[in-house]
């Protein structure tokens, strides 16, 4: 899941789509979700949200080990190139990208 904060470039949590949505997959036992945001601190996700999920670095060997990336907020700060040629599949909810066969938009 790329993007925690509620809107892009800045460090605001509060009302986050994102913490709200990894935490309905947490629920249902989806066990492999893990999350990047260069705004956001770990520990205040982990401190102030229960959220046991530790950050990640955006890199190629990251993106490559998931199935599905989630960009829910588009900061500036992101490698939109990177994360569109090293993930599988994307769902974009924040129609960056084009539609493909790689893309989808929610």
């Amino acid at each position: 899941m790329l993007g925690i904060a509620y809107k892009p470039n800045i460090d605001d949590i509060r009302e986050s789509g994102s913490i709200h949505l990894m935490n309905k997959l947490l629920e249902e036992n989806i066990a492999k979700i893990e999350w990047s945001d260069p705004h956001i601190n770990e520990a205040l996700l982990i401190n102030e949200y229960n959220c046991n999920k530790k950050k990640i670095d955006v890199n190629s060997k990251n993106l490559r080990s998931f199935d599905i990336v989630l960009l829910m907020t588009d900061h500036d700060k992101l490698d939109y190139n990177l994360i569109y040629k090293n993930s599988k599949a994307i769902i974009d909810c924040r129609g960056r990208y084009e539609v493909d066969n790689k893309v989808t938009r929610a």
